[in-house]
């Protein structure tokens, strides 16, 4: 029906069963196309570069050890742990597995729809299945079915996917706590959930990407037990016959088929087996041994037949000797001249005899040579056996310290992280430093500039305070020089203001010459003013009347002094009066 479409699943198993590595090898060859000459009409290598790895790389033999390695190694390692004896220890696991001619993966093959759902359909819309043979992946790797390799096929008359997985189960108390195990984890209940899974996933992507709204075609028209290689084959001859109807020619044609890739795998076998032959040194040195054995053997029968020949020639000789003996007896005339023949004879007899003895004699040299070669082919085989011990040592210690360098590079690479993290701190923190400083130097400046307005506000006033007193000073000079004459001539009607009459008959009688006004500031902030009087040696002179302010408008003669007191940071200015 037009609104049907199939979905199908196929596992490999028997013949196609992926038991080792040149399994693998076989496998990479077609899904990567990595052939040169195609033989199947329905491949057009011009499209295969629209094919897709939706998993693992353009190698799947890489792929496979790196998944054994990734996946089994901590399992691996802890079994070695528990192991005594170094010959028990694992050192390379897929290596085992390849070697115990176990299955080291499968192969599935997942389609959905045949020739005539796809011959219309564009390459563009073909590339869409890839969201729908995606979700095999997820499907098989939660029932421990782990993907190692998926190639999309989209260079056939219908897409497919060819997914390369290694069954995994975990847990187990007998030797690895993980191993590969087509047997647990591959059953037809597994399977059958599977398949089902897979049947109403495809089918809803499908509608979903492409719009459509349609049914699963039930009923497979391809037996369950066909490998996984002859799928592909199979399918063919069921499209032929489709259509043209002829199922005894079309059975015919696929058991001739089927049979001519039965042939091509025997040779494929045979030939790998020749070359597994021709690689093993120890398959090599078995051949030989046998052939000594054979050997030593065939030179056993021949002497035996050596001595029954002999014995039976002898026994003929024998023989002749008494019917020659009876016919001397006989015959006297005769007698003579047989015994000359006899005599002739029994030494062409001995002759005879003694070089059978010969022969023999160096047949047995012969076996002592080769029951010698014996002795040096099993002490050969001894050494490849210490030898063999030896490199599984040394592949011991290379996975120790494979573990180890892992373990030192995790270290590292942590420690790198720590110091990266560091530094960005370090950074992080000195950036903020300077942002600090930068802040700082900027209000630094700020104030100082504040600081120097003010310095020249009050250098400003200071300027306009000392003019003022210069001016008072002009202003007041007469009045102090009549006050002076007055004080000197003694005049009666000299009358001063009781305020100063105390200070200024004092400072005569102590013979005060000069008198200062000193001020003290500091930064600019003015802090304290006092009077200080001298004499004419400069000496301090203690008054007990001090002099107001206001009546250095009497005095003549302004000096002005400056001190710095850097211990104090305060600037003096003093101003002295004589």
């Amino acid at each position: 029906m037009a609104n049907e479409i199939s979905v199908s699943m196929h596992a490999g198993s028997g013949k196609n069963a992926i038991e080792n590595l040149d399994k693998i090898k076989r496998c990479d060859l077609h899904n990567n196309r990595k052939y040169k000459n195609n033989r199947n009409e329905e491949i057009d290598l011009s499209k295969s570069k629209y094919n897709i790895t939706l998993k693992g790389t353009k190698n799947i033999t890489d792929d496979i050890k790196k998944f054994y390695k990734e996946e089994f190694g901590e399992a691996v390692h802890k079994y070695n742990e528990k192991q005594k004896d170094e010959r028990r220890k694992i050192v390379d696991y897929l290596e085992k597995v390849n070697k115990e001619r176990n299955n080291i993966a499968v192969e599935f093959i997942l389609q959905i729809g045949d020739k005539q759902d796809w011959q219309d359909v564009s390459m563009e819309d073909k590339v869409k299945t890839k969201d729908i043979f995606e979700k095999a992946i997820g499907i098989l790797e939660k029932r421990g079915i782990k993907t190692v390799n998926a190639s999309l096929h989209l260079d056939e008359t219908s897409p497919h996917l060819h997914l390369i997985a290694v069954p995994v189960v975990e847990n187990q108390k007998r030797g690895l706590e993980k191993q590969v195990s087509q047997r647990q984890i591959l059953t037809l209940k597994t399977l059958y959930e599977v398949r089902k899974e897979v049947e109403e996933t495809f089918l809803q992507e499908y509608n979903k990407i492409y719009g459509t709204s349609k049914e699963l075609k039930r009923g497979s028209e391809i037996e369950e037990h066909l490998t996984v290689e002859n799928y592909k084959d199979t399918k063919k001859v069921l499209e032929v016959t489709k259509k043209y109807g002829d199922k005894k020619e079309l059975k015919r044609q696929l058991e001739i088929d089927l049979s001519e890739l039965d042939k091509d795998i025997k040779k494929v076998k045979n030939e790998i087996e020749a070359k597994k032959e021709e690689q093993s040194k120890m398959t090599k040195l078995e051949l030989e041994l046998d052939a000594v054995i054979k050997e030593k053997e065939r030179i056993k029968s021949e002497k035996i037949k050596t001595k029954e020949k002999i014995e039976e020639e002898q026994k003929i000789v024998d023989k002749e000797i008494i019917e020659l003996q009876k016919q001397l007896d006989s015959d006297e005339e005769l007698s003579f001249m047989m015994y000359a023949e006899l005599q002739e004879k029994n030494k062409d007899l001995k002759e005879k005899i003694e070089n059978l003895k010969n022969e023999i004699n160096s047949k047995e040299e012969l076996e002592k040579q080769l029951k010698s070669n014996n002795n040096e082919v099993f002490r050969l085989k001894e050494d490849i056996e210490k030898s063999n011990e030896k490199i599984l040592e040394y592949q011991t210690r290379i996975n120790n310290i494979n573990s180890e360098l892992e373990a030192k590079k995790k270290e590292q690479e942590k420690s790198e992280k720590e110091l990266k993290e560091l530094n960005e701190e370090k950074i992080k923190n000195a950036n903020e430093e300077t942002q600090k400083v930068i802040e700082n130097r900027r209000r630094i400046e700020a104030d100082l500039e504040i600081k120097k307005k003010e310095e020249k506000e009050y250098q400003d006033k200071l300027d306009k305070t000392k003019e003022k007193i210069k001016e008072l000073e002009k202003a007041n000079n007469i009045e102090n020089e009549k006050l002076q004459e007055m004080m000197k001539n003694k005049t009666p009607a000299f009358n001063i203001q009781s305020d100063y009459k105390d200070f200024l008959e004092e400072i005569i009688e102590k013979k005060v010459t000069k008198f200062g006004i000193f001020t003290s500031w500091n930064y600019g902030n003015f802090e304290d003013i006092s009077l200080k009087y001298l004499d004419k040696d400069d000496k301090l002179v203690n008054l007990k009347n001090e002099l107001p302010f206001n009546a250095n408008r009497y005095v003549k003669g302004l000096e002005i002094t400056e001190s710095i007191d850097d211990r104090e940071n305060i600037i003096e200015k003093n101003y002295i009066y004589n």
